[in-house]
C-alpha cells in the first residue's frame, strides 16, 4: 500500500521521529480493531507498508486515549513513522441483541462513524475539487499524472480543467490557488501519451506531445529514471520544466551538418538532462541549449567516438550549467554567441567532466564562469592541427576560467584565439591553477590573430593565469610549436608559474617561454626540466596566419625566477626586427646550453635590459652579439667568479691568472664581451699565486687585455701586493713575460718587465735600433733610461 502524505490535517493519523532504539509509538487518537490502524516507515522518498504482526504489534484498541505500537525491531535514530487511521466503512455490531437494544453497541456504532467521517475529511483535504461554480465532475489524477474529467455519473468525458475550450484556463483556474498549485506540479510522462520507453521503439511524438502538454498547463515533464527515450530529432518547446532522470537515445539517423538532433529552448529548466548516442550520425552538433536555461546537470555520452560537435549553447545569456559530463566526443561544449555587437553574459558553467575529446570546451564572445574542469582521453581524430585544443578562448571578455586539469589535448592544452568579430576582444580574464598533460603543443597559449589580416589589430589585455605546470610537453615528438608558454599579441598578463617537467617523454616542451608582440607581461617563475631549445626566445616571426607573418615589441617583460635545463645551444634568444625593452629576468642556476647564455641576432634596444642571478653546468654564460648600449645590464654569477657591467656588454666571469682565457685565442669565432671582472677565490697559499682583480680587454679585440690582481709574494698568506699584467696571446708561458709591474706587500715596487730590456750605447743607438720615443733600454753601464 502506497500513501501520499497528508496536507493540513490534524486528526486521525501521526508523524513521528523516532530515537535510536526507540521501539514503542504513542497512537494518541482511539481505534476500534487493529484492522483499523496502518503503520509506514519512511524508506527512501516513500512511505513503506509495515505488516502487523510482523513488524509491529499494536495496543489499546478501543480506548478512548489510544495506545502505542510495538516495533519487533527497534528503531534507527531519526526514523519516520506513519500512523494512520484506515477504518473500513463496516459495521462492527448489531444494535438488536436478543431482542434488546444494546447501548454499548449503539455507542460504538457512533463513534465508527465519527471515526470514518474524521479520516474522510482528513482524505478529501488531499483530493483535488472543481472550482466553485463548476458543473463538471471531479478531477482525477491518472498514474500517469494526467488529469480526467468525469461527469456526475462517473463517466470520463476529458481530460484536464475546462475552459470551454477543454483546455487550461487561469483566470478560472488560478495556479496560485491551492488546488492550481497543486495540479502545476503534476507531472507529465511521455508515456501518457504513447510513448513506450524502452530504447527500442521511436517515442519520437509522445515526447514532444508530452512536452507541449506540460508547458502550455504549466506542469513539468517526466523522464522516469531508468527508461530510455528513444527520438529522431526533437526541438522542445521554451520554458519547458524537466524532472526525473530518464535517458533521451538519438537513433543516430541525422547525417546533413546543420540538423541537431535535440533542442531545448529558451528558459529551459531541468534538475538532470541525460543524452546518449551511438555516436555514429554525422550531423555538427547533437543539442542546442537556449539561453536563460537553468540545469542541475547535463550528461551527453557517446557510445563510440564522436566525431561531430555535442552541446552548443546559443546566445547563452544568463545559462546555468550546473554539472557537464561529456563522454566520446569530439567537441562536446561551445558557449556560442551569434551577435557581432555584443557579448553575450551570464553564463555559467560549475564544473567539466569531459573525457575522449578533441576540443573540451569553446567561447565565442561571451563573458562566462567556468567552475574548474577535468579533461582526459585523446579522441583518435585529435592531432597537432589547428582548433584541437583543450581550451579555446575566442573575443571574450570579462571572464574566469577555474583550477583545472587538461590531458591529452591533440594541440594547446590552454589557448586564447583571435575574434572572430571586430567587436569582440579577449580582455579582463582570470585563470586558476592548472595541470596540462600530454599537450600535442603549447601548455598555455596567447594569439589572438584571427583578424589581423583583415586589418583589424587585437591584442589580448589584462590577463591573470595563477600558474600552472605543464607534463611532457610536446608529447613525444618535437617539431616547434610546443612551448611552456606561448604569448603574443598581449598587453598585460601576469602567470604566477609556468613550469614544466617530465613523466615519460624526452623533453618538457621546445622553449619554456616564446614570445612576440607582447607588452606588461610579468611571470614569477619560469623554466623546468629538459627544456628543449631554449629557455627564452623573442621572436618576432613565431606568429603567421598562412599569409603573413605579424610581429610587434616586447616590452615591459618581468621574469622573476627562471630554473632549469635546456639541451638547445642558447639558453636565451633575441631575433626580431621590433623593439625590446624594459626587461628584467631572474636566473637560478640555469644550465644545459651548449653556446651562449645569450644570443642577440636582432632587435633594437629601447630601454633597460636586465640579466642577473646564477648560472650553473660547465659552460660559461657568454654573451653574443649583444649590442654595444648602455641599457644593458648585467650581474652574474658563474661558479666561484661574478660578472657584471653595462655599455659594451657584460663583465666577464674569470680568473685574473687565466687571463689568456680560450675567450682571447684568435681562433676563436665567438667575440667575447668587453670591459670585464673577474673576482675569484684564492686558489692556495704560496709566493706568486694570484686573487681575483679587474681584467679589460682592449675596444674591438678578441685577444688582448691587462689586469690588475692581487699577486702573493711569499709562502706567508698574508704577503700579498698588486701585479700588473698585460698579454696578447693565449699563451700561459708568456704570462709571467707580461707581468709589468710589482708593488710588494713591503712597499717596494718592482717593474720585472724591464730585467730582459736591451742594451744600447745611448739614445741615438736606441733610436736606431728601432725603438719608440718613451719605451726603456739599458745603456752599456746597465743604467735604465729612456729613449727621447
Amino acid at each position: 500500500m502506497s500513501v501520499v502524505l497528508p496536507i493540513n490535517v490534524d486528526d486521525r493519523f501521526r508523524l513521528l521521529t523516532a530515537s535510536g532504539g526507540q521501539t514503542v509509538l504513542a497512537i494518541t487518537f482511539p481505534w476500534q480493531d487493529d484492522s483499523d490502524i496502518a503503520l509506514f516507515k519512511m524508506v527512501g522518498d516513500s512511505w513503506a507498508d509495515l505488516a502487523n504482526p510482523a513488524d509491529y504489534v499494536l495496543t489499546g484498541a478501543g480506548t478512548p486515549g489510544g495506545g502505542s505500537a510495538t516495533l519487533t525491531t527497534p528503531a534507527a535514530d531519526g526514523d519516520e513513522y506513519l500512523v494512520l487511521g484506515v477504518a473500513v466503512l463496516d459495521r462492527l455490531s448489531s444494535i438488536v441483541r436478543d431482542g434488546r437494544f444494546s447501548s454499548k453497541n449503539i455507542d460504538d456504532e457512533l463513534d465508527r462513524n465519527r471515526i470514518i467521517q474524521q479520516e474522510q475529511a482528513r482524505d478529501l483535504k488531499r483530493a483535488y475539487l472543481a472550482p466553485l461554480g463548476s458543473v463538471g465532475g471531479l478531477f482525477l489524477a491518472s498514474e500517469a499524472g494526467q488529469f480526467l474529467i468525469r461527469d456526475q455519473d462517473g463517466n470520463i468525458i476529458g481530460s484536464d480543467p475546462p475552459d470551454g475550450a477543454g483546455n487550461m484556463n487561469t483566470a478560472v483556474y488560478d495556479p496560485d490557488l491551492v488546488h492550481g498549485a497543486a495540479l502545476s506540479r503534476i507531472p507529465v510522462q511521455p508515456e501518457a501519451f504513447g510513448a513506450l520507453a524502452n530504447g527500442v521503439a521511436n517515442d519520437n511524438a509522445a515526447i514532444l506531445s508530452a512536452a507541449n502538454f506540460a508547458v502550455a498547463r504549466n506542469r513539468p515533464l517526466l523522464l522516469t529514471d531508468g527508461k530510455t527515450y528513444l527520438f529522431q530529432q526533437l526541438t522542445l518547446p521554451a520554458s519547458l520544466v524537466i524532472t526525473g532522470n530518464g535517458v533521451l537515445r538519438s537513433n543516430a539517423a541525422l547525417t546533413v551538418a546543420g540538423d541537431v538532433t535535440l533542442t531545448l529552448g529558451n528558459n529551459t529548466i531541468a534538475e538532470s538532462v541525460r543524452f546518449s548516442t551511438p555516436g555514429t550520425e554525422t550531423n555538427t552538433d547533437f543539442m542546442v541549449v537556449g539561453a536563460g536555461s537553468r540545469i542541475a546537470r547535463l550528461d551527453c555520452r557517446a557510445d563510440a567516438q564522436r566525431a561531430g560537435g555535442g552541446v552548443r549553447l546559443v546566445d547563452p545569456n544568463s545559462t546555468f550549467i550546473g554539472y557537464f559530463v561529456g563522454e566520446k566526443i569530439d567537441r562536446p561544449f561551445h558557449f556560442q554567441n551569434t551577435s557581432t555587437t555584443t557579448a553575450a553574459t551570464g553564463a555559467f558553467v560549475g564544473f567539466l567532466d569531459i573525457k575522449d575529446y578533441v576540443r573540451g570546451f569553446r567561447a565565442d564572445f561571451t563573458a562566462f564562469h567556468v567552475g574548474g574542469a577535468y579533461m582526459r582521453g585523446r579522441s583518435a581524430n585529435a592531432s597537432k592541427s589547428p582548433g584541437h585544443n583543450g581550451v579555446l578562448i575566442v573575443g571574450c571578455p570579462d571572464w574566469y576560467f577555474g583550477p583545472h586539469e587538461i590531458a591529452d589535448a591533440g594541440e594547446h592544452a590552454f589557448r586564447i584565439g583571435g575574434s572572430e568579430v571586430a567587436a569582440s576582444q579577449t580582455k579582463n580574464y582570470r585563470i586558476g591553477e592548472a595541470i596540462y598533460r600530454r599537450p600535442g603543443g603549447c601548455g598555455f597559449k596567447v594569439n589572438p590573430t584571427m583578424l589581423v589580416s583583415a586589418g583589424v589589430t587585437e591584442k589580448a589585455e589584462n590577463g591573470i593565469h595563477a600558474g600552472y605546470v605543464v607534463i611532457d610537453g610536446g608529447d613525444g615528438s618535437l617539431a616547434g610549436n610546443e612551448e611552456i608558454a606561448r604569448i603574443t599579441h598581449v598587453d598585460g598578463l601576469e602567470i604566477g608559474y609556468a613550469i614544466g617537467r617530465t613523466d615519460n617523454e624526452t623533453f618538457s616542451g621546445q622553449y619554456a617561454l616564446q614570445m612576440n608582440d607582447a607588452k606588461r607581461v610579468t611571470i614569477g617563475t619560469l623554466g623546468g626540466t629538459n627544456i628543449n631549445a631554449g629557455f627564452i626566445n623573442i621572436d618576432g616571426t613565431s606568429d603567421v596566419d598562412g599569409v603573413a607573418t605579424f610581429g610587434g615589441d616586447v616590452t615591459d617583460l618581468k621574469i622573476g625566477r627562471v630554473f632549469g635545463k635546456c639541451a638547445g645551444n642558447n639558453g636565451i634568444a633575441v631575433n626580431t626586427a621590433f623593439n625590446v625593452g624594459d626587461i628584467s629576468i631572474g636566473l637560478d642556476m640555469v644550465s644545459g646550453f651548449a653556446t651562449n647564455l645569450l644570443l642577440w641576432s636582432a632587435g633594437t634596444v629601447t630601454d633597460k635590459i636586465e640579466l642577473h642571478g646564477t648560472v650553473g653546468g660547465s659552460v660559461a654564460p657568454a654573451l653574443s652579439g649583444v649590442p654595444a648600449n648602455d641599457n644593458f645590464v648585467f650581474d652574474l654569477c658563474f661558479g666561484n667568479t661574478r660578472g657584471r657591467g653595462a655599455r659594451g656588454g657584460a663583465l666577464r666571469m674569470t680568473a685574473a691568472h687565466e687571463i689568456m682565457a680560450t675567450a682571447f685565442d684568435p681562433a676563436s669565432t665567438t667575440e667575447p664581451p668587453r670591459n670585464f671582472v673577474a673576482n675569484n677565490s684564492r686558489i692556495a697559499a704560496g709566493s706568486a699565486v694570484l686573487g681575483g682583480g679587474l681584467e679589460a680587454t682592449r675596444m674591438a679585440s678578441t685577444r688582448r687585455a691587462a689586469a690588475i690582481v692581487p699577486r702573493q709574494g711569499s709562502a706567508d698568506d698574508k704577503e700579498v701586493g698588486w701585479a700588473v699584467y698585460v698579454g696578447d696571446t693565449n699563451s700561459t708561458a708568456n704570462e709571467a713575460l707580461l707581468l709589468f709591474a710589482l708593488f710588494q706587500h713591503t712597499g717596494r715596487p718592482s717593474f720585472p718587465m724591464l730585467a730582459p730590456l736591451t742594451a744600447y750605447a745611448d739614445n741615438a743607438a736606441a733610436t736606431a735600433g728601432g725603438l719608440a720615443v718613451g719605451e726603456f733600454y739599458r745603456d752599456t753601464n746597465g743604467i735604465v733610461r729612456i729613449r727621447f
